[in-house]
């Protein structure tokens, strides 16, 4: 309707305006067809453009609702990633950990009778070690402490201790002395010991201790407890 409005257009108007002195009320009459026509053809343009606008805005809706599952999509992958990440870890940390318990020195530490104390300056402690591990042992030193009532009286230490002990070895004995001398060690009371020895296995950063606690007096030790790190 609306090209043919514009194609005879002016044939209309040079009709309607020659006749018009004669049939003006036709002139009325075709003048509001043509105004109706005009709105008409508006009024379908204007439905056409909304409704071009409601398609478009529901594809927008579409498009964003497949943006957001897309996210959540992509979320959820990262987390599992990061949930995977976090086992795959774990898992490797257990294996060092299992690997490591399987392939370290254990040293067992035993208090030998000729150990004594009579005072500060005058004391002995000899222990025998042996490795039960399945990998050598390098000795980085050890320590003794004497205690009374659980306070410690007097200390001596080996930083210095080095040797090698491998697994299943003969027993190798370790001695740290303070003065000489051996006829006081039976005079003095009852005292506890916490014998501490350091190693090391193949890793030069990882170092191990075995504890031990003993009471008595020279000749006459029990042992109260192993720990071994």
């Amino acid at each position: 309707m609306w090209n043919w409005l514009v194609t005879n257009s002016a044939a209309l108007w040079n009709s309607l305006t020659t006749n018009s002195a004669t049939n003006s009320t036709a002139v009325t009459a075709m003048a509001t067809v043509a105004g109706v026509a005009v709105a008409a053809a508006y009024a379908y343009l204007t439905f056409r453009l909304a409704r071009a606008a409601n398609t478009q805005a529901a594809q927008g809706r579409v498009l964003a609702g497949a943006a957001m599952r897309q996210a959540d999509a992509a979320l959820a992958q990262a987390e599992a990633s990061r949930r995977g990440a976090d086992a795959a870890a774990e898992q490797a940390y257990v294996t060092r950990q299992m690997f490591e318990a399987s392939h370290r020195p254990y040293l067992e530490v035993r208090v030998q009778g000729r150990t004594f104390y009579a005072r500060p300056e005058l004391m002995s402690v000899v222990v025998l070690v042996k490795n039960h591990g399945s990998v050598p042992a390098m000795l980085l030193g050890w320590r003794t402490d004497v205690r009374v009532g659980g306070q410690v009286i007097a200390h001596a230490e080996s930083p210095d201790e080095t040797g090698c002990i491998f697994p299943d070895s003969k027993d190798k004995e370790l001695e740290c002395a303070v003065g000489k001398g051996w006829s006081e060690a039976r005079l003095h009371p009852e005292v506890d010991l916490d014998i501490e020895v350091a190693y090391r296995g193949f890793h030069p950063g990882i170092r191990y201790k075995t504890t031990i606690g003993v009471t008595g007096r020279a000749d006459e030790w029990t042992e109260l407890y192993v720990k071994v790190t």
